[in-house]
C-alpha cells in the first residue's frame, strides 16, 4: 500500500482540540488532549480513505 501524508490543522478551544484535514473533505474529529486528537485524526483519515477506495471513488490528493 503507498503512504499519503495530508496536512492537518489542529485548534485548540477551551475545552479539547479539533481537527481537520483541508485535502481530505469531511474528515475531522476532536480529543480531550492533543494526543488524543493526533490519534483520532489518524483513525478517521485511515477510516475516511479506505472508505472511499471501498466504494471506488478517487482518493484525494495531498496538495497543501
Amino acid at each position: 500500500m503507498m503512504k499519503q501524508r495530508f496536512l492537518v490543522v489542529y485548534e485548540h478551544g477551551k475545552r479539547n482540540y479539533g481537527g481537520f484535514a483541508p485535502d481530505v473533505l469531511g474528515c475531522v474529529s476532536t480529543g480531550k488532549t492533543l494526543a488524543e486528537m493526533r490519534r483520532m485524526m489518524r483513525e478517521a483519515l485511515e477510516a475516511h480513505l479506505e472508505m472511499t477506495a471501498e466504494y471506488g471513488d478517487p482518493l484525494p490528493q495531498p496538495v497543501t
